[in-house]
């Protein structure tokens, strides 16, 4: 059985996070011991799932888009069509506002509104903003045979939300 490039122990309050890593992700500078990039996937997600949890927000696979300044995001699984539906509208002008991701947005309750946020991580159209914008709706991606807008009701849309948020389940105290 392979051993694991790295692993992390960090505290409940995010405080402090130390990373023992393989010595085949570290090097050797000026005599001591360096590692590329410590905070790589899936660490990276793991710690903003934990911050979030902790400061009325969560990391949402999906797509999202700003059209005529109102925030949307457009969630689904690998393979669903948020890099597809994110080129068409960054080609596509008229829309008022950017694409900010194609692969995961950050979601944050600010003074009572929902904000959404960019996130550097990137899907297959390489989409990543460093933006926010005002969060107005959530639309659910499935592969069909024609264009169609279905209104949930909320237990509905809450169901197939949970199958795209990262938070941690498994954590009593942060949920």
């Amino acid at each position: 059985h392979k051993e694991p490039f790295w692993a992390a122990r960090f505290t409940r309050d995010i405080a402090e996070v130390t990373v023992y890593c393989d010595k085949k992700i570290t090097r050797e500078k000026d005599g001591k011991i360096v590692i590329a990039n410590p905070v790589r996937h899936p660490l990276d997600q793991l710690l903003f799932m934990y911050i979030l949890a902790r400061n009325n927000g969560a990391l949402i696979h999906c797509a999202g888009i700003e059209i005529d300044g109102k925030g949307f995001l457009f969630a689904g699984p690998s393979g669903a069509g948020k890099s597809t539906l994110s080129r068409l509208f960054r080609e596509q002008k008229k829309t008022g506002g950017p694409v900010l991701s194609d692969e995961r947005m950050v979601v944050r309750k600010i003074a009572g509104n929902f904000k959404a946020f960019g996130t550097p991580w990137a899907g297959e159209a390489g989409i990543a903003v460093n933006k926010t914008m005002p969060l107005s709706g959530i639309f659910f991606l499935n592969h069909g045979t024609e264009n169609n807008i279905k209104e949930m009701e909320s237990k509905e849309a809450l169901e197939i939300l949970l199958k795209v948020v990262s938070i941690p389940w498994y954590d009593r105290d942060v949920m």
